[in-house]
Formats: structure tokens, sequence, C-alpha cells
């Protein structure tokens, strides 16, 4: 395909929001939406934020999420935490009323694949009503995947909770690490891989 035939394809996935089993592009070429949904999510506006924390790094063992929430006031203060993988309706319409810097990701795509993200500032306030709106979900419904940045930079990433570790920059302050693990009961060690 020509670059104007993968434009026209970009450009009729957009807009056609899933209206036929297939994709037309201007040229005639007959696209499953399978493939026109790849070449969308490829696409996809993001702000250019890492997403996970790169080795060598700190880990530290998974607390209860509502530990997690709890604690992290304190260990990130003037943060942004992001959420990715909500769907509760409750839980996305707290998220949207407290609007951080980056702007919340919620349109899914033509096909409903994509995953939401929310992104929200970390305080004590916040925090303290998002975990009463959790409770009521197991951990694996409130989201998949947790981020927390200052500024551009990732400083910690926990993908797959609750099950996988949570991964902290090495540059972060030890003292504050270390505190933030015995609140939540949680071991820290120091990774080489991710």
């Amino acid at each position: 395909m020509t670059p104007e035939q993968v434009s026209a394809l970009i450009n009729a996935a957009v807009e056609l929001e899933v209206r036929a089993a297939a994709i037309e592009d201007r040229a005639g070429w007959w696209i499953p939406l399978a493939a026109a949904a790849q070449i969308v999510k490829l696409m996809k506006p993001r702000p250019e934020l890492p997403e996970i924390v790169e080795p060598p790094c700190w880990e530290v063992s998974p607390p209860t999420f509502s530990e997690f929430l709890q604690h992290l006031p304190a260990f990130a203060p003037n943060s942004i935490l992001c959420l990715e993988g909500v769907s509760a309706p409750d839980l996305e319409a707290y998220l949207l009323e407290r609007p951080a810097a980056y702007e919340n990701e919620t349109k899914q795509g033509f096909l409903g694949l994509r995953a939401k993200i929310f992104y929200m500032p970390i305080t004590e306030t916040n925090l303290r009503g998002f975990a009463a709106l959790t409770e009521r979900y197991a951990e694996p419904e409130v989201c998949d995947h947790v981020r927390v940045y200052r500024g551009n930079r990732i400083m910690l990433s926990w993908h797959d909770l609750p099950f996988d570790p949570i991964y902290v920059v090495k540059e972060y302050d030890e003292d504050v690490l270390k505190e933030f693990c015995q609140r939540c009961k949680r071991e820290l060690s120091q990774s080489m891989s991710v």
C-alpha cells in the first residue's frame, strides 16, 4: 500500500467507528477491521511518558491496593497517579472529577480494545476518596496497571496488580522508600531486570 492509501485507511477507520465488518480505503482495498485497528492503535495520541521503570531499580513486594493508596501521599507527594484499565463507572466518574496535568485517555478505539487511562493528582483527599470507592471491588477490577509520575519522569510502575512487584526508580530517596515498605509491611530489594 502506498502512504496515501494507508492515510486514507486510517482516516476512514477513525470516522467509521465500527459500521461494517471491513473498511474500504479510498483506493478500493478491503482491509479487515483487525488490521485497521492495529494501524489506528499505532497512531494513538499519548503523552510522551514512559510506562515502565527501567532496571536497575528497586523492587517492592506487592501490598494490598488499599495499603498502597493509604501510604502513597507520604511516599510520592506532588506527583500524579496513573491508573490504566479502569472500567467501573463510579471509579471513572471520580477520576474525571480530579483532572491532572495530563489528559485522560478514555476513548477505547472503534473496537473498544484500548484500555482507559486516568491521571489524578496524588493528594490525601483524592486517594482517601478513591480508596473508599475501590473497597467494593476486587483489586484486579479496579485497574490493571499503576504508574506514578513526577513531572515527565516515571517514579513507580506496578503492572498486573495485585500480583506483580512494584518497581521504583533507583534514584528515589532510599530512606523514604524504606519507610513506605515498612508502613506497608513489604520487602524491598534491588532489581537488575524487570
